[in-house]
């Protein structure tokens, strides 16, 4: 997911790949996190850590 979201050339990912992500974060804020304790990201940068951390 960070290959897509923080392309390491620099670039702004495309206007499609940004809503994608914008669709991620309010689904997970409808949905939770499905752990107990354990929050939503609240931006692009915890969302790409918490995509990466196993589920408690």
């Amino acid at each position: 997911m960070s290959v897509i979201a923080s392309p390491e050339d620099g670039r702004t990912p495309p206007p499609a790949v940004r809503k994608g992500l914008e669709d991620i974060m309010k689904r997970l804020h409808m949905l939770s996190s499905g752990h107990e304790h354990c929050p939503v990201p609240n931006s692009l940068e915890e969302l790409l850590a918490w995509w990466q951390i196993p589920p408690p």
